[in-house]
């Protein structure tokens, strides 16, 4: 009863600071799929070609972005899914979809492959640490 009388005074407060927060609330339950390359040879082979000033030319500057973002995904309690990129796979898949090798069309595969891994129940593994209790 108590509860329910504070829910409704501050209510009011409540709802205007869900709108201001709405951004942080909902990246905190956000899923990040961010493309893994297991190997220097396999992130040259799948990035051949493209010149998007988004791509990180060198395997060393992935792999600190990678790290990076890594990390700042679990600081913000975000979960975050290395999905694997193999050259072979993604060139048959672009070939597929009629679509050239770009940073973009890499970020669409990813988004296929987890969709499809999904549906296929494949329980897939995300670095965020566990909540502590």
């Amino acid at each position: 009863m108590i509860r329910r009388v504070l829910q409704l005074l501050l209510l009011p407060l409540f709802i205007p600071l869900r709108l201001v927060y709405a951004d942080i609330l909902r990246m905190q339950n956000a899923t990040i799929l961010y493309s893994w390359y297991r190997n220097k040879k396999e992130y040259e082979a799948t990035s051949v070609g493209d010149d998007s000033p988004e791509v990180n030319k060198s395997w060393e500057q992935w792999q600190d972005d990678a790290k990076a973002m890594e990390d700042r995904c679990n600081k913000q309690k975000q979960t975050f899914i290395k999905v694997i990129i193999r050259p072979e796979p993604l060139r048959r898949w672009l070939k597929a979809n009629q679509l050239a090798n770009s940073a973009e069309n890499r970020e669409r595969y990813i988004q296929e492959v987890y969709q499809v891994a999904c549906a296929r129940g494949i329980e897939l593994n995300s670095t965020q640490k566990p909540k502590s209790r």
